[in-house]
Order: structure tokens, then C-alpha cells, then sequence
């Protein structure tokens, strides 16, 4: 969904395939969508070019998650820039614990100034996505007049249809409520809260960070401990330490994808569904 140069279509720049994701729900075929990082890297490791930047002078705006996200973007010399984080109530934002486990209830949100991270991986729960689609939704009808009354239109479409995805994942996810979860990175802990999953710990706190031997070994022990029967890697990060951890601790490595972009996740539902079904799979 990139720019076909059809100079009629206002543009909008996003870092990430599930800001596009989101945002191709709201103006269907009337914007044109380009989307900054590739398939298969991180937007919290990725360096931007020089034509990323200059892709956002033409745009109508540019969209981003949050600063510990992709902040690189939030420089660029963009018209109008709208930063998703901020559109959502602070009784839906999760908290990290001081980098290292996690804030589990959403009630936490009141700890807005003592210290504790924000998990900008708010699309991973269709939910809390919901609560975001109005307020993006008034913002881009104030940029693009013409095309308010469709996206108003879309966005309700697109919440009915985010209630049908929460259904659908809590149906594939009932039998793994519970289970403690692994992951590469803090990625799904939104998910992870919004389904009664637990999380157990990552592989890297910090994504393209790779921990050191200690940490590895007590992963192994804190795997093994909780009797899960996988982890999990991601696409877009080194999974080497994951098959260390996996080896030592005996147990199966699967793979979760929280941004998609592949062929096998081209839309918001394909990105919660697949990975409900990979959870289920190795977990149940």
C-alpha cells in the first residue's frame, strides 16, 4: 500500500505496518498509505534514510507510536504529525516495572509520573485499538475535510469489526488462559493482559539488546520453572539467544510476529488472529 503517485489522494506517512494497518481501516481508497519500515525490521532498531524524511515533507501527516517506539520520526519535517499514544485514555496505557516484568492492570495507568515505562504496544489488543479510532479518526477529518464523512463512516465499520476480532481471539485463546509466556521482547504484554495470559519474562528487555550469560542462564531456570512447554521469538529480531534459551531449557520455539507486514499477515485481523493461533498452538 505505497505511493502510486496518484497526485489527487492526499498521502499519510506511517513508521510501521500496524499504524498502516490501523489507518487503511479509517480511509480505505481514498489516501494513499506509505509505510516507512520494511517487512521484517524493528521500528525500535531501524535507522532511517534520507528519503524516509523526505517522504514526509509531501505527506498530509506523519504517524507514529510513541517516543520509546520509533521516536526517530518524530524529527522529521512532516506538516502535521500525530503520535498515536497520545490518543489513547490513560486508564488503557500499560506500565513496565522498571523495565523488568510488567504492571498487569490497566488500573496502573494512574503511575503516569513515577518512573514506570510505557508499553507503546498498544495495537496488539483490539480493544484498546478501539479506543483510539475516534479521536484518530476527528483528527484526520480536520487534515482532509473531503474525506471526513468516509472515514467516519470506516471507522465505525472498523469498530464493529474490532469487537468480531476480540471475539474471535478469546475464543481461539479460552484453552491458554493462565500460561505463562516467554516472549523475545516485552511486545505482547497487551494482548497477554487483555486474554488473562502471564507474562513470564523476555529474552531481550530491551529489543537488539542481547543479554549476557548470567542472564541467559537464569532464563533457562525460569523457563524450565514454569513447566511452559515453548518461548517465543520474533521475526524481526536476532532469535539466536531464543534457540540458546530453548535448547537449555528443553522446550519448543515458536515464533510471534507483533507488527506484520509478511505474507502471512497483511491486515489487522491476520496480525492478532495468527497470533492468537500461535499462542494456542504452542501453549495448550
Amino acid at each position: 500500500m505505497s505511493c502510486n503517485n496518484d497526485k489527487s489522494k492526499p498521502i499519510y506517512v506511517v513508521t510501521s505496518y500496524p499504524v498502516q494497518f490501523i489507518l487503511s481501516e479509517i480511509v480505505g481508497t481514498n489516501a494513499e498509505i506509505v509505510c516507512l519500515v520494511p517487512a521484517g525490521s524493528s521500528p525500535h532498531t531501524y535507522a532511517p534514510k534520507p528519503s524516509d524524511v523526505k517522504s514526509s515533507y509531501g505527506s498530509i501527516a506523519l504517524i507514529y507510536v510513541s517516543e520509546n517506539f520509533d521516536e526517530w520520526a518524530s524529527d522529521f519535517p512532516a506538516k502535521n504529525k500525530i503520535k498515536l499514544m497520545e490518543l489513547l485514555p490513560e486508564d488503557q496505557i500499560l506500565y513496565f516495572d522498571d523495565g523488568h516484568g510488567h504492571e498487569h492492570n490497566h488500573n496502573h495507568a494512574h503511575d503516569h509520573n513515577c518512573g514506570h515505562g510505557v508499553d507503546p504496544h498498544f495495537w496488539l489488543d483490539p480493544l484498546t485499538v478501539k479506543e483510539i479510532v475516534k479521536p484518530l479518526t476527528d483528527k484526520l477529518a480536520e487534515l482532509d475535510p473531503a474525506n471526513a464523512e468516509s472515514y467516519r463512516t470506516n471507522a465505525d465499520l472498523f469498530i464493529k469489526k474490532l469487537d468480531n476480532i476480540h471475539r474471535s481471539a478469546d475464543e481461539i485463546l479460552v484453552e491458554v488462559k493462565g500460561k505463562a509466556v516467554f516472549l523475545q521482547h516485552p511486545s505482547f504484554l497487551y494482548l497477554l493482559n487483555r486474554y488473562n495470559m502471564v507474562y513470564a519474562g523476555s529474552i531481550e528487555e530491551n529489543p537488539g539488546k542481547e543479554p549476557g550469560p548470567k542472564y541467559i542462564k537464569t532464563l533457562v531456570d525460569q523457563v524450565r520453572e514454569s513447566g511452559t512447554k515453548s518461548i517465543f521469538s520474533e521475526p524481526q529480531l536476532n532469535n539466536k539467544i531464543s534457540e540458546t534459551v530453548s535448547s537449555g531449557a528443553e522446550v519448543l520455539l515458536y515464533e510471534l510476529d507483533p507488527l506484520g507486514g509478511s505474507e502471512t499477515i497483511k491486515s489487522y485481523s491476520d496480525l492478532i488472529l495468527k497470533n492468537a493461533e500461535t499462542l494456542r498452538k504452542a501453549l495448550r
